[in-house]
């Protein structure tokens, strides 16, 4: 949650995202699924029915766009204009048990949702100060916090608080500085550009590594987009350069996997390694080189259109030649408990001006 539009636009991804899980289970069927259909309809119309009072354009267009698609299901499932009108009701019923006589929690809980979004961000330790200094009646709100993720990195945030027209508090933007053994690297993040950043996730990006982001192409299809800070170069207000690598850039990373498996003659934990190159981490595993076991760390390389690999000598592996060659400078491992250290390829990327690479 961010803003009202940006929390309307999480809502309705949630479902994207839930349809995609039960058509990969049951494949071409939800289609013609009635009930399956008819869920579809009444969480469309309790999403409209919760966000009916907020003023914002942004809002009020999405909503335009989510009656229209309701209403065509609608006439769907219920063919008549007294069939409609009788489920509607039924419906409306429902949902006013449901929020318990609330039409709109968000407007009339200002805080709920940014509570909610910061406890599943890694920022709870701030909610009693924003609860303090709500208190004030300031429009605008500055809160601290701090982690430390290794015994030599530690992560300084500062959330910038806004409210809507509505007046629910919602996050405006998150400037976020890595102080680290040999450098100290910041950067300011806006949740228009960011929508769900963690305080982990701005640590991994702060290092240099990338993370998946999802968004809505033009045809309603779900699509995965690897962002990566560019730390050579910084924008206006402390932003630092992004760049992003879509599908048709080619960077496969299940096939990299297949690649390393292939030449390591050793089977990988797919899932977990993926969803933590995903989410801007490296992951620790054990390979078979040259018939020795060795462990190594992975790194999703998009720019690259591959998957770097680190031994714990700090050394970067070339499984294609056998043989490893060393880069960059040290940096930590994204997790507290890794003691050792793997370098970072600071190889000068060449597309910038935040181009969206492969369209």
């Amino acid at each position: 949650m961010i803003s009202a539009f940006s929390r309307l636009r999480a809502e309705l991804d949630s479902w994207h995202k839930r349809e995609e899980r039960f058509e990969k289970l049951f494949p071409n069927m939800l289609q013609e699924n009635r009930p399956f259909q008819e869920e579809k309809w009444r969480y469309a119309s309790s999403v409209i029915h919760r966000y009916k009072d907020v003023r914002d354009d942004d809002v009020a267009v999405l909503l335009r766009l989510v009656r229209q698609q309701n209403a065509e299901l609608e006439k769907k499932l219920f063919p008549g204009f007294w069939n409609r009108l009788f489920n509607r009701m039924v419906n409306h019923y429902r949902m006013s048990r449901s929020l318990g006589g609330i039409q709109n929690p968000a407007v009339h809980d200002p805080l709920r949702a940014l509570k909610a979004a910061l406890v599943k961000s890694g920022f709870e330790s701030v909610i009693k100060k924003l609860e303090e200094q709500v208190q004030s009646d300031k429009k605008e709100l500055v809160l601290q916090a701090s982690r430390n993720f290794s015994a030599e990195d530690r992560m300084d945030y500062r959330l910038e608080i806004a409210q809507d027209n509505a007046g629910t508090y919602f996050l405006k933007g998150l400037h976020a500085e890595l102080n680290g053994a040999e450098k100290t690297t910041s950067a300011y993040f806006s949740t228009e550009d960011f929508t769900e950043l963690s305080s982990s996730q701005a640590y991994n990006f702060l290092n240099g590594r990338p993370i998946v982001s999802t968004y809505e192409n033009e045809q309603g299809e779900r699509q995965m987009v690897w962002k990566q800070l560019d730390l050579l170069q910084s924008q206006a207000e402390g932003k630092m350069q992004v760049n992003e690598f879509h599908p048709t850039y080619g960077f496969d990373i299940t096939k990299e996997l297949d690649r390393i498996e292939k030449n390591c003659g050793h089977s990988i934990p797919r899932q977990e390694v993926l969803k933590s190159m995903e989410e801007g981490r490296r992951m620790a595993i054990e390979l078979s080189l040259n018939g020795n076991k060795v462990q190594c760390y992975l790194q999703a390389n998009p720019a690259e259109k591959r998957i770097d690999i680190y031994d714990a000598s700090q050394q970067k592996i070339d499984i294609d030649k056998q043989e490893a060659i060393t880069v960059g400078r040290v940096i930590a491992i994204n997790s507290k408990q890794d003691k050792i250290a793997a370098p970072v390829n600071r190889q000068k990327i060449v597309h910038r001006n935040r181009r969206k690479l492969g369209i």
